[in-house]
């Protein structure tokens, strides 16, 4: 990705959710939180993106078979991450 044209702009960003282990069929996930000041950067036509479909992970044939296009991509210099413990939906 290119950093000539970034950033479009600046946010501070909060991001929390659920991300579900491919390897458990989604049956377990743990929560992640990331936050901080985020440069916002628009996807030009020099950044590649090449998905290929891949068995072991098919999230890149979820993609493939969406449609995806990236827009714009986040570069932040400093963050605050977290993750809690996994848990189970089967509980």
């Amino acid at each position: 990705m290119s950093e000539t044209v970034c950033p479009n702009r600046e946010e501070d960003e909060h991001w929390e959710g659920a991300i579900f282990l491919p390897q458990t069929r989604g049956e377990k996930y743990f929560v992640a939180k990331l936050s901080g000041k985020s440069k916002v950067c628009s996807v030009i036509e020099s950044d590649k993106i090449e998905l290929k479909s891949a068995a072991k992970y098919p999230v890149f044939d979820m993609l493939i078979n969406s449609d995806f296009v990236a827009r714009e991509w986040r570069k932040r210099d400093s963050a605050f991450h977290a993750k809690s413990k996994t848990y189970s939906l089967n509980v």
